[in-house]
């Protein structure tokens, strides 16, 4: 038994222990099926109690996960206006973080070289933990099982389940509306996203990238309809948006 919460970034986190951590994410998102759930994570004390972390974010698959830091951010910040550092699992560095009531910045993990490849299909976009290949369209992408079979065949193609955990991120340059479909590997489970911290953060660097500058700071619109402000300056990315609690309670597993 373990107390669960889910954000509207869509999240999870959990605290509770487990040697199966597939088995775990299965029987959490099949006995929650109605909040959609779409990836889960543990709270844990930071690693290096000297390093000044508020927490540590384990994702079941060991993966990255933007959206998944900032609610675990608003969780353990409960609407305070503060900021600090975090650990989080699929990269090393410490994250910078900051929340105003329901509003959670996260830097996104950037790695110190190969960021960013131009292939035939779009651009590949490899942050600490999870590579995103940005597919940048004046059209929205196919639906449902359509876009999860194209990510399926792209994903091979560019030998992305070999990472630890890659998407597929379609944008629409005329509308800012995106799509997002997430394998992960440690889960074998490709997640169809209602948003994607990650792959905001990769469709931005995509476009900063095909515009030639170091800078950018835009808001993209994530399937659910609610939007994420993306930033990039001086190396570093961020993402921003409200998370708010859709679920506080107990389940038996």
């Amino acid at each position: 038994m373990g107390t669960l919460r889910r954000s509207s970034s869509t999240l999870i986190t959990g605290f509770i222990n487990s040697q199966n951590k597939k088995i775990l994410n299965q029987k959490i998102i099949s006995s929650f099926a109605d909040f959609h759930i779409e990836q889960c994570g543990f709270i844990l004390p930071a690693s290096d109690s000297q390093s000044g972390a508020i927490a540590r974010l384990e994702m079941m698959g060991g993966e990255f996960c933007g959206n998944a830091t900032r609610s675990a951010i608003a969780l353990l910040t409960n609407g305070a206006s503060t900021s600090g550092l975090v650990e989080v699992s699929g990269t090393n560095q410490l994250l910078e973080w900051s929340s105003t009531g329901d509003i959670i910045t996260v830097q996104i993990p950037l790695p110190k070289s190969n960021l960013v490849k131009v292939v035939k299909d779009g651009v590949l976009v490899s942050l600490d933990g999870i590579t995103h290949l940005v597919i940048q369209s004046q059209v929205d992408p196919p639906t449902g099982d359509e876009l999860t079979a194209l990510a399926d065949t792209l994903m091979q193609k560019y030998s992305l389940k070999d990472e630890l955990a890659a998407g597929i991120s379609w944008y629409n340059i005329t509308t800012n509306q995106a799509s997002f479909r997430v394998y992960v590997k440690a889960v074998d489970t490709l997640f169809d996203e209602t948003a994607c911290g990650s792959g905001t953060c990769s469709i931005g660097i995509a476009i900063a990238h095909s515009r030639g500058v170091d800078t950018a700071q835009m808001d993209i619109i994530q399937p659910s309809g609610q939007s994420i402000a993306f930033s990039y300056k001086g190396g570093k990315a961020y993402i921003t948006g409200s998370v708010s609690k859709l679920y506080d309670g107990e389940m038996k597993l």
